[in-house]
């Protein structure tokens, strides 16, 4: 199921988008700060797991990637 986030810009606008959306009988969960940077790095990693350009295949050491980052 797909979902939506709504930011609002303060506390009033929380509790009146809340109130609606209980009135409304549609389920509602506020995302602490960790649990939105958790999502926004999830969908960061599948877009790199998806990526054309990733190669998957190359080895690379991790002393020369530290100091040359490649």
């Amino acid at each position: 199921m797909k979902s939506i986030v709504i930011t609002p810009q303060n506390n009033d606008e929380l509790r009146a988008v809340s109130s609606f959306l209980k009135l409304l009988k549609i389920k509602s969960q506020i995302l602490s700060d960790s649990q939105k940077e958790d999502i926004g790095l999830w969908t960061l990693m599948q877009e790199e797991k998806d990526s054309p350009i990733l190669n998957k295949t190359e080895k690379v050491n991790f002393e020369n990637w530290l100091r040359n980052g490649i």
